[in-house]
C-alpha cells in the first residue's frame, strides 16, 4: 500500500509525454476549438515546442481508477492523450495509448496484448523509454499511436467498450495481466472522440502518422 501511494503521488505530479517526428506535414489543420469550454479534459500548451497536450481530467485529478497495483511488483498506469504539434505549414496530430510502469525492478517492456471480444491485438516494436525516479524507482513507458493499421483496434474497442477488455503488458523480466477499468475505457473513448471531432482521423494525418511510426500491429496473429 505504501508503494502504491508513493507511485501514484509521483505520477500525478509529473506526467511524461513523448512525441515522434516525421518529415511530412498534414494538409488540414486540427480544430482545437473542440477542446474549448470542457471541464472533463486538461490542456497544456508549450510555446517553445508548439505542442498542445490533452488528457482526461480523471487521469490527472486521481478521482478515478486509472492505475492498477500489482503489490510490491509495481504499478501500471493507463494514459491516453492527444498531441497537436504545430509545424511550419500546418499541424501533425497524434492519439496515443501509453502504459507507464513504476516499480523497483526493471522489466524491459516490449509488447502489448489487448483482447477485445474474440479479437486479440498485439503491439510490438513500440516506443519505449526508461528512467530512474526518486529513491531509485524504475519508470518504463511503452506506447503506440493511432495510425491506419490501428483503426480496426480502435473500432473494436468502441464497439465492445461495455464488455471486459483484457490487457497484457510483456517485458523481458515480468509481465502484467489486468482488465481495463471503466475509468480507463471512458478516458480512452473521451479523447478518441475528441480526436475524431477535431479532424485527427483525416486521411492525410493518419497517413503521415503511419509513415513515421514503426509499431507492428497484429490481429489474431496476422499483421495489419
Amino acid at each position: 500500500m505504501q508503494l502504491k501511494k508513493k507511485l501514484v503521488a509521483f505520477v500525478l505530479a509529473a506526467t511524461m509525454i513523448v512525441f515522434f517526428c516525421v518529415s511530412v506535414f498534414a494538409t488540414t489543420k486540427f480544430d482545437t476549438s473542440v477542446f474549448t469550454g470542457r471541464d472533463d479534459i486538461s490542456i497544456t500548451y508549450d510555446d517553445m515546442t508548439a505542442i498542445t497536450k490533452v488528457y482526461s481530467q480523471v487521469q490527472l485529478s486521481g478521482s478515478g481508477q486509472t492505475n492498477i497495483s500489482f503489490g510490491n511488483r509495481g504499478i501500471i498506469m493507463v494514459i491516453p492523450y492527444i498531441g497537436v504539434i504545430d509545424t511550419s505549414y500546418d499541424s501533425l496530430d497524434v492519439f496515443t495509448l501509453q502504459f507507464d510502469y513504476f516499480g523497483y525492478d526493471w522489466v524491459d517492456l516490449d509488447e502489448i496484448y489487448i483482447k477485445i471480444g474474440n479479437n486479440r491485438y498485439c503491439f510490438s516494436n513500440c516506443y519505449t523509454s526508461h528512467s530512474t525516479e526518486f529513491e531509485g524507482l524504475a519508470h518504463e513507458i511503452i506506447s503506440f499511436n493511432l495510425k491506419n493499421e490501428a483503426m480496426p483496434f480502435i473500432q473494436d474497442f468502441i464497439k465492445h467498450s461495455d464488455e471486459e477488455i483484457k490487457v497484457r503488458i510483456n517485458g523481458d523480466g515480468d509481465s502484467f495481466d489486468f482488465v481495463l477499468t471503466e475509468d480507463m475505457k471512458n478516458s480512452i473513448i473521451l479523447l478518441y472522440n475528441l480526436f475524431v471531432k477535431g479532424g485527427g482521423t483525416r486521411k492525410s494525418n493518419l497517413d503521415n502518422v503511419s509513415q513515421g511510426d514503426q509499431a507492428i500491429i497484429m490481429k489474431n496473429n496476422m499483421q495489419l
